[in-house]
């Protein structure tokens, strides 16, 4: 019965089939090494353009196939320009991805695994330090905008946001960049998914939202920097889908009583 129990333990704290991804948008080939980690864990990078229309299946960052699609609206523009203060793995991640000039680029991740998830949104316009993206998940409490110069590695706010993500049975994760009222332009370079304990010290959200800074509205995000987050974009995701392995442990305990 011990053994049943540890099998049950272990399924909550890790979903079956939750799986890692490394996305770099903007290109189709040549994407950054799989001993890039950028801020998150390295791993098989895939490289896909993003633009909207298809959907664009993924492997794993051990280079295994999934299930998983990822799909985007509206953008069609990829970022065409490069940055002389970012080289090797960084380059190839920083200075290719979506660009938007109007409408909020929007991501759908479709026939993901239930359960929780850090996402990293890489959201940096090259050779443009002083514009910054208003990133989005439509779980979080607020925006996240992220731009600035490049310190030499990789800084929350400065080429990411991250958002602690629940995917509940529809497989479902969302994730935006828009723009940052009275900014030019906003970008999407790429997205980094892995799984996380259902609780723990790890599964912190976006910080607070901040009253003073305004609040969030329509698909360009609203205003203020960490402001209250607005509508638009893909649906979200709602509750987790781990009951349902605690059920089972607990009436295959109950037979073998």
């Amino acid at each position: 019965m011990r053994a049943l129990w540890v099998v049950v333990m272990l399924a909550v704290a890790a979903p079956a089939g939750a799986q890692s991804f490394n996305i770099s948008f903007g290109q189709t080939s040549d994407p950054p090494s799989a001993s890039y980690a950028a801020a998150g864990a390295a791993g098989t990078w895939n490289a896909v353009s993003g633009v909207a229309g298809p959907e664009y299946a993924l492997v794993t960052i051990d280079g295994s196939a999934s299930q998983v699609v990822v799909s985007q609206q509206p953008t069609t523009t990829v970022i065409a320009t490069s940055d002389p203060s970012v080289t090797g793995d960084d380059a190839k991640l920083l200075d290719h991805g979506l660009v938007t000039s109007s409408a909020e680029t929007c991501l759908m991740f479709s026939g993901m695994a239930p359960g929780t998830y850090e996402v990293l949104i890489y959201a940096w316009l090259p050779d443009e330090p002083t514009v910054k993206s208003r990133t989005r998940q439509d779980e979080a409490p607020s925006t996240i905008d992220v731009g600035g110069a490049w310190t030499g590695s990789h800084a929350a706010g400065v080429t990411y946001a991250r958002y602690v993500v629940t995917v509940d049975a529809s497989g479902q994760l969302p994730a935006h960049s828009g723009l940052v009222p009275g900014e030019p332009s906003a970008a999407l370079n790429g997205i980094q998914i892995r799984p996380l304990p259902a609780s723990g010290p790890d599964a912190g959200v976006a910080p607070p939202i901040d009253a003073s800074e305004g609040t969030g509205g329509g698909d360009a995000g609203g205003s203020g920097s960490n402001a209250a987050k607005g509508g638009g974009g893909c649906a979200a995701g709602g509750g987790g889908g781990l009951g349902l392995v605690v059920l089972i442990g607990l009436v295959l305990v109950r037979r073998r009583r």
